[in-house]
């Protein structure tokens, strides 16, 4: 079910979203996601949802492994690059001109997502063309917070070269895979949260939400924010 941004606010069950994470199941929160990108993430194809839940994490980030993780100078030009085109599009207007759309309300501890489908049909990696925007209440106004690169790939078929270096976080999407495929993605935050500009979630969108300061990086780190946010 795809929802009509010119009457309905993604934005508008964000108090009941934003339920303590530590009581909410990892694979609730998966199948939450996975009911609302479903429509468009799958459309125009035959497809079958995977009995498998949850992500599967891929790169630096698998295990937690924030103090491993490096960019490369290169990296880091293209992260620049990339925050560069993101910024264009920094309001929910803005994003839908562009053809964006949004399909879920507001996901705790990665805000709203708007997807592209011609993007995403495209199924080629662009690091100036993200499949989605993501944009989060922060205090009294919505603001861009990130975008998602995400792509259907052959089931043997190794993740998109991505970034420079390994500590792109790409992580698949099991139930919303295409038959014989596998959906896996990679965000890019605007601002780096404690775990890196890949990190899968983003800890600091409930404090911003609320207009309060951001507590300290290593309370946020890992697990930590999960039970923090």
């Amino acid at each position: 079910m795809s929802i009509d941004v010119t009457h309905v606010s993604p934005f508008a069950s964000v108090t009941a979203l934003r339920i303590p994470s530590a009581q909410v199941p990892e694979s609730a929160r998966t199948s939450a996601v996975a009911i609302a990108l479903a429509t468009v993430l799958l459309a125009g194809a035959p497809s079958t949802l995977s009995a498998q839940a949850g992500h599967e994490h891929h790169g630096a980030h698998a295990g937690l492994a924030e103090a491993s993780i490096v960019l490369t100078d290169l990296a880091r030009a293209q992260i620049d690059s990339a925050r560069a085109v993101i910024n264009r599009f920094d309001t929910p207007a803005k994003a839908i001109a562009a053809g964006y759309r949004a399909v879920l309300g507001d996901v705790p501890l990665q805000g709203v997502h708007y997807v592209n489908r011609a993007v995403l049909s495209a199924a080629k990696f662009e690091i100036t063309r993200p499949t989605m925007l993501l944009f989060s209440p922060v205090g009294d106004t919505v603001a861009l917070i990130g975008a998602a690169y995400g792509y259907h790939v052959p089931q043997a078929a190794p993740d998109p070269e991505g970034f420079d270096g390994d500590a792109d976080a790409w992580h698949e999407h099991p139930m919303l895979a295409r038959a014989g495929q596998r959906l896996t993605m990679v965000h890019l935050w605007v601002t780096d949260p404690p775990d890196g500009p890949f990190a899968h979630d983003n800890a600091t969108l409930p404090f911003l939400a609320r207009g309060m300061k951001v507590p300290p990086a290593e309370w946020l780190a890992g697990r930590e924010l999960r039970n923090l946010a």
